[in-house]
């Protein structure tokens, strides 16, 4: 006979504590083991560890203990899913009958451009380019601008982005976030004297004027990507 102990998993502190013993075969031992090797750990928020839990530490699509990335340290809630921003820009920029004939073209050459190969970039290889070109992207409208002036500095903070029109101002900072994409965390403003940033770099809760994208190189081209409401999105491409 063999002697199994009882134990209650305490999913809040992951630790667990012992109930009862029990007598049992050792046919029973067996189905008991074949069983334990079956269960998925689960955390506190009630979801299967590292399968994104936004909830608990060590969850989220990576291993506890893992280090979180620069950008994700100060990043708001809302801005976390940055990373899979060519994906949910592929799947909600989608065609729309409403769109007329230069907007569906628009859309077509942009979702093309971005459904292109990934190719390396780093923060570094933004520093030449001194023009920018916008679309806004909306479900029942799409506008592109001409191309504006716009600046890659590197300070001894890292690579900072300057966009500037006659209405609307864009600046913030470039951050790594994998071989093949940067993340931009900024703030947008209407007045180039106002001081304005991120929210997250200061904590502040107001998140009214951020401006948060994803970069990527396609190709020759750099991209950002950066979401909105309602499946809108604004594009950049640098020249």
């Amino acid at each position: 006979m063999i002697i199994i102990v009882h134990f209650h998993y305490n999913a809040n502190n992951h630790f667990f504590l012992p109930l009862k013993e029990t007598l049992c075969s050792s046919i029973t031992m067996k189905k008991i083991i074949a069983l334990l090797l079956a269960v998925t750990p689960i955390c506190s928020a009630g979801e299967e560890v590292g399968e994104g839990c936004s909830q608990h530490e060590g969850c989220g699509g990576h291993e506890a203990g893992d280090k979180k990335k620069e950008w994700q340290e100060v990043a708001q809630p809302a801005d976390l899913a940055l990373e899979h921003g060519v994906i949910d820009f592929l799947k909600k920029a989608q065609p729309n009958e409403e769109l007329d004939t230069k907007g569906k073209a628009i859309l077509e050459s942009l979702r093309k451009l971005v459904s292109g190969a990934p190719i390396n970039i780093k923060p570094t290889d933004l520093l030449n380019f001194k023009q920018v070109r916008s679309t806004q992207i909306s479900p029942l409208k799409i506008t592109q601008s001409e191309y504006a002036d716009c600046l890659f500095k590197k300070t001894k903070r890292g690579v900072f982005f300057e966009k500037s029109t006659e209405s609307k101002f864009k600046t913030g900072k470039v951050f790594e976030d994998s071989e093949q994409s940067l993340i931009f965390l900024g703030a947008t403003k209407t007045n180039q004297k106002v001081y304005r940033n991120y929210s997250g770099f200061t904590g502040n809760p107001n998140t009214k004027h951020d401006s948060a994208g994803i970069i990527i190189k396609r190709e020759k081209n750099y991209i950002m990507i950066l979401p909105g409401k309602n499946k809108s999105f604004e594009v950049y491409e640098f020249l």
